[in-house]
């Protein structure tokens, strides 16, 4: 595997040959939904008032990588309908360039309701960023990306395929960084496929461009991922960002209980040939770690008014510090610094104040 960590910073994969003349761009594959909030009174009691915030991922970390000054377009899919309408735009109102494929499912949707203020998710299946579509147009784009952004949630309809092909310790040690299982061109086997869904989409982009960096944000969603779906996501990761809950979800999947945080981070390092991992910890701060670089922060005390997009602005924050060229520690402190801004916001749409994009500015440019 190449590996993109020339003096231990990802600004050297930004300075490849291949992007020396055009300005660093971003797709952000996946899901577009609407967060659709209702607590546990209002449930019980039938009401049909709810809170509709227009999310997911995908288009979270692509807002805040515009935001900060980093081209990013979301790939997605929304279905013919008054949700999909209003999805759309919304993006076109918060400026979020979008390919958005239309289909005959709803658009995507996840009933959240707060219980004992823990949420609790229902996703709406199928919705229709499960069938996104590849397009000349999605591979036009990939064409001059510098970044993939992609999650485990779009690729669930692929989960019964695998599922039914491979066990978990088949994923483990004979699939590699483009999807194909190594050997299997001389067996006479074939890949699982499924025409028109979206992991076949995104592996036809990994296939169609394979030196493009890539950014997986595991985001687990239970019942929507298996051992073998996981594992082969992270074997097509360059960067991997994960909470506490995926980081014990690997321990116990890898047998990786009796190693330290800092010792399974590595292992998974190793294990993945990733060339990063960010860890956030919730108000327990965050981790990054490379090969050769480690960073802890411990949380801060803050009025808390909501996480949404926390995480997303969190990695958005920091690939596009390493972009500008800050040192790795700077980058995490950037990182850190503007999540928990976001986490003192209402919503993942907002608009962050001038003092981070100025910060971006003072790393050194090259």
């Amino acid at each position: 595997m190449t590996h993109y960590w020339e003096c231990h910073h990802l600004k050297a994969y930004f300075r490849g040959e291949r992007y020396m003349n055009h300005q660093a761009t971003a797709l952000c594959f996946g899901e577009l939904l609407w967060d659709c909030f209702q607590d546990e009174a209002q449930k019980e009691s039938n009401q049909t008032e709810e809170k509709r915030i227009l999310g997911g991922a995908p288009s979270n970390l692509c807002f805040f990588l515009n935001q900060l000054g980093f081209p990013a377009t979301l790939v997605t899919a929304v279905g013919k309908d008054s949700l999909g309408d209003a999805a759309l735009a919304q993006l076109n109102a918060n400026k979020i360039p979008v390919i958005a494929a239309r289909n005959e499912l709803p658009t995507g949707r996840v009933d959240i309701t707060l219980i004992e203020d823990e949420p609790h998710y229902q996703f709406a299946t199928p919705s229709a960023w499960d069938q996104i579509p590849l397009s000349d147009e999605i591979l036009e784009k990939a064409q001059s990306a510098t970044l993939i952004a992609y999650g485990s949630l779009a690729m669930r309809s692929a989960i019964p395929r695998f599922e039914a092909r491979f066990e978990a310790q088949q994923y483990c040690d004979n699939r590699d960084k483009t999807g194909s299982v190594r050997g299997s061109e001389n067996r006479g086997e074939k890949e699982p496929t499924a025409e028109s869904d979206s992991f076949e989409t995104f592996r036809s982009i990994l296939q169609h461009h394979p030196q493009t960096m890539r950014f997986c944000d595991l985001n687990l969603r239970t019942p929507y991922y298996t051992a073998s779906l996981v594992d082969q996501l992270l074997r097509y990761a360059d960067l991997l960002k994960l909470n506490e809950m995926e980081l014990r979800y690997l321990q116990k999947i890898y047998q990786l209980e009796s190693l330290s945080l800092r010792d399974t981070l590595y292992h998974l390092i190793e294990r993945f040939e990733l060339n990063a991992i960010l860890l956030t910890l919730g108000a327990e701060g965050s981790i990054v770690m490379s090969p050769h670089d480690y960073s802890a922060l411990s949380g801060k005390s803050i009025a808390l008014v909501d996480t949404i997009g926390a995480g997303d602005s969190f990695s958005a924050a920091f690939i596009t510090a390493l972009h500008q060229g800050a040192p790795f520690q700077e980058a995490h402190q950037f990182a850190h610094h503007l999540s928990h801004y976001v986490c003192t916001q209402s919503g993942a749409f907002i608009t962050l104040p001038d003092k981070f994009s100025e910060k971006l500015t003072t790393f050194q440019a090259w």
